[in-house]
């Protein structure tokens, strides 16, 4: 039996509770704190490296892959996991960090108390409490705690009661669910979606602009609901060459902006 079993992000919230961590969380301290030496290394195939031999514990970053500093920080923190969720291997190569896939449990279990480390629960729900999830928000809230757009994008949808969904979006129509909300119950259109902004968006090749719009529910989804309109929100990210795009459904305050053009 472990002290919290199948509860990583418990893990993580003792190292910010015990070192009184604020964000942006100083990942480095914690390295430092706990003697976990962290390199930068052209390594050949891994994303991060977790090795502990011979009393020496070292993490390291392959620095051609990982180059975004918000990255790097979340795959350190990511290792850090590994070294302290006591049923993981103090020995491993890590792939496709952030994915928080299912697929693999040690891998998807590290990047739930990375997200936990650098984004901790307790003081994100301070910040977006009585607050709609918009994608202004998510963006200021990624820069308060330098992390991904992504990985704020998770974290806070995981602990939202809207209904809300976060994806990236590319010129062929393909999409990628970054994060949805737990009451979100909406099926996407396959597809090229016309007549949205992320479209325009890769097809006019924005830099950095955001675009908000109020659509039919029918635009983006399969259900075609007449009850209420959603709003989406789209950022053009050209160093991957495709868009970020926040679904939510539009509240009074959105038709206010749009109608007095705030």
């Amino acid at each position: 039996m472990y002290l919290y079993e199948n509860n990583p992000e418990l893990y993580a919230q003792d190292i910010v509770s015990s070192l009184n961590l604020t964000p942006p969380v100083d990942i480095f301290k914690v390295c430092e704190t706990y003697d976990l030496k962290v390199n930068y290394e052209n390594i050949q195939s891994a994303e991060a490296l977790l090795i502990v031999s011979k009393g020496k514990k070292n993490i390291i970053i392959n620095n051609r892959k990982i180059l975004y500093i918000p990255r790097q920080r979340f795959s350190i923190a990511h290792e850090v996991g590994h070294f302290f969720i006591p049923w993981h291997s103090n020995m491993c190569a890590c792939f496709n960090i952030g994915d928080f896939s299912s697929d693999n449990v040690e891998e998807n279990q590290a990047d739930i108390f990375a997200a936990e480390l650098l984004i901790p629960t307790n003081i994100l729900l301070t910040k977006i409490e009585n607050k709609v999830i918009t994608l202004e928000l998510i963006k200021e809230l990624s820069h308060v705690f330098n992390v991904s757009l992504g990985a704020m994008a998770r974290k806070v949808i995981s602990i939202t009661q809207d209904k809300v969904i976060a994806m990236v979006y590319y010129s062929n129509g393909t999409k990628i669910v970054q994060a949805k909300s737990s009451s979100f119950d909406f099926n996407l259109k396959p597809g090229i979606i016309k007549g949205s902004a992320a479209r325009e968006l890769l097809h006019n090749r924005y830099s950095n602009e955001t675009i908000k719009r109020i659509l039919r529910c029918d635009i983006w989804f399969q259900e075609n609901i007449d009850d209420f309109e959603i709003v989406e929100e789209s950022l053009y990210q050209p160093n991957f060459s495709r868009v970020f795009t926040i679904l939510r459904i539009a509240h009074d305050m959105d038709y206010m902006e749009a109608y007095f053009d705030i």
